[in-house]
């Protein structure tokens, strides 16, 4: 019988089904490039957008978590999703793969909204 390990609370498993940075970004009318996305089990839908270099030039990427808590799209008009976490990195693959730790675990999306709440 093979039994599952046990990974302590907090401690993120790295071999399981690790999302990849998708080959084509998905452009956005902001610029943005949505790099990841999946829905969330209770409804709702969480992202990474790569925010364009835009007039500054950076060479550096800066990417975010985006949590869309309302299932109902005609709900999100006039609602700004909350950003639970920002990075910057050398290139977009490296920003992904900082984010996509939290973007991919229902717990750290979670514990995220509670900080982004809690700052409110």
């Amino acid at each position: 019988m093979h039994r599952r390990k046990r990974v302590p609370l907090g401690q993120h498993r790295t071999n399981v089904h690790s999302p990849r940075l998708l080959p084509c970004p998905l452009e956005r009318m902001d610029g943005s490039e949505l790099l990841y996305s999946r829905d969330l089990p209770g409804g709702g839908r969480v992202t990474i957008e790569a925010l364009s270099a835009g007039v500054s030039g950076a060479s550096r990427c800066r990417a975010r978590v985006i949590v869309e808590r309302r299932r109902d799209p005609q709900r999100r008009e006039g609602h700004t999703p909350p950003v639970i976490v920002e990075a910057e990195a050398p290139t977009r693959a490296r920003a992904y793969d900082e984010l996509v730790v939290i973007a991919s675990d229902n717990v750290a999306v979670a514990r995220g909204l509670i900080q982004w709440q809690s700052k409110r």
